[in-house]
């Protein structure tokens, strides 16, 4: 087999196509392309028997990886990965947030339904805020702890932690494109991370 060196490293090196793509597509691990990508690791230290693999793919599919990328974004499972990663990025993003709100409650001695009782807060809402999936409206929030006792100034400590989601999302969005790493292949760890440096960003 002749191998097109050129070929293998753009092919490796395409941050426009996901790593667990080239995973599944030609069997080469998707760890080792993100530190290639990154440049954590030199392409001139390829194993012959992946650079083969690479070589053999492009030799039985005449189509670009690129289109084969672009006709996975268009399948059903693509789109469903994306919304589960939206929504992972959103909930971690009001971790803080949410904890310091469950804080309020737990820190009492409270179930959801007696604080929802105690103050007139539905419990799905509270059940909603505490796993991060709203934020609620400063007014509520502060009427929601002063009903359990907290004085403002502990209010203003939560509110602290409310950060705007859409604006990390982007950021963590064009991150994970920069490591070459797709956001629907994206592991908690990394999510966490990127939201941080977003975090301080947004400070």
């Amino acid at each position: 087999m002749k191998i097109d060196v050129d070929k293998v490293k753009s092919v490796l090196l395409d941050k426009t196509v996901p790593a667990s793509l080239l995973e599944k597509t030609i069997g080469v691990n998707k760890g080792n392309i993100s530190k290639l990508r990154n440049g954590k690791r030199n392409f001139e230290n390829l194993t012959i028997e992946t650079a083969m693999k690479v070589q053999k793919w492009l030799d039985e599919n005449p189509e670009s990886v690129q289109k084969a990328y672009e006709k996975y974004r268009k399948t059903d499972k693509w789109k469903e990965a994306q919304k589960r990663t939206t929504a992972k990025i959103a909930i971690l993003t009001r971790e803080g947030y949410a904890g310091a709100v469950k804080a309020l409650r737990t820190d009492l001695g409270l179930s959801q339904t007696q604080a929802s009782e105690k103050t007139g807060v539905p419990v799905a809402t509270i059940r909603q805020t505490e796993r991060g999936a709203v934020y609620l409206s400063e007014e509520r929030l502060k009427e929601y702890a002063n009903k359990l006792g907290y004085e403002d100034e502990t209010v203003a400590k939560i509110v602290e932690f409310k950060y705007p989601v859409q604006a990390i999302r982007n950021y963590v969005e064009e991150e994970l494109a920069n490591h070459g790493v797709s956001s629907d292949e994206a592991d908690e760890y990394l999510l966490r991370d990127l939201i941080e440096k977003s975090v301080k960003k947004v400070d």
